[in-house]
Parts: structure tokens; sequence; C-alpha cells
């Protein structure tokens, strides 16, 4: 039976809890093949074991093939660069993007000249030079 997000690959960033792990585990039961990534290993994994474990209909290889998590931080440019690399190397594309990582930090209203606000460090939805090559493979242009 074919599900809706058969055969699409998803890139998940902050995929260890919240949100993002709710997304993949949605992503995941929809069919998608989920790419996880968190700076939080122990919380990664966890993730990973929730997507097994709801993913018991599947053959083993399958499941394998399905679920591909990498500890990355979303603030190192390189990590990012190499990540997306990975995925079209072995799944030749990046269907969907959702970049859920966040900080978090003091609940006052943002004002840039407080010293704990670094904008380089903030992984916007935005951010083109962030996520540069995710934008590239989802486009189908070449990646530098």
């Amino acid at each position: 039976m074919d599900r809706p997000m058969d055969s699409k690959v998803a890139l998940i960033t902050g995929a260890g809890r919240g949100i993002g792990r709710k997304v993949a585990l949605e992503l995941a039961s929809g069919g998608a093949t989920v790419v996880l990534t968190d700076k939080n290993a122990d919380a990664l994994d966890e993730t990973a074991r929730l997507i097994s474990a709801s993913l018991t209909e599947e053959p083993e290889n399958k499941v394998n093939e399905q679920l591909i998590c990498r500890e990355a931080d979303v603030t190192d440019l390189d990590q990012i660069a190499s990540l997306c690399q990975d995925v079209v190397a072995h799944h030749k594309r990046i269907d969907i993007l959702i970049n859920n990582a966040a900080i978090a930090g003091p609940t006052l209203p943002v004002d840039v000249n407080r010293p704990w606000l670094n904008p380089n460090d903030v992984p916007l939805a935005l951010d083109i030079d962030r996520y540069n090559f995710a934008v590239k493979v989802i486009s189908n242009t070449d990646i530098p």
C-alpha cells in the first residue's frame, strides 16, 4: 500500500526531542526516509528507537534505509555541508527540509545589542548561508 510520503527524503534538524521528534515520527510513519540530526546524541538515539519501534510492520532492511541519524551542530556550516553531501550521495536528493533546531536564551524581547544573541549562531528558517547546501539539493542545483 502506498503511503503519502513513500519515496520522499526528509532532513530534520533538532530531531532529538519536541517538535522535531514528533515531525520525524509522523514523516516516517507516512513512508518518508528521515534523516535526523541533533547535537544531542542521546536524544537522537531515543528518537531513532521510537521510529524503529513504530515501524514494526516494515522489514528490518527497509527500516535501516528509511532511518538515518547523524549527530551534528547546525551552527557548524561544515557539518551541515557534509550531512547534505552524504544524503545526496546515498539518496540522490532532499525533498523536505524541516529546519527545527533552535537555541534557548532569555525570554525577553529580541534586542540585537544583547551579548547572548549572536545572529551567526541562530539557524533561522530563511538563513540561506547556513542551509545553502540543502536548498541547492532541493532545487536540483550543483553543490559546491
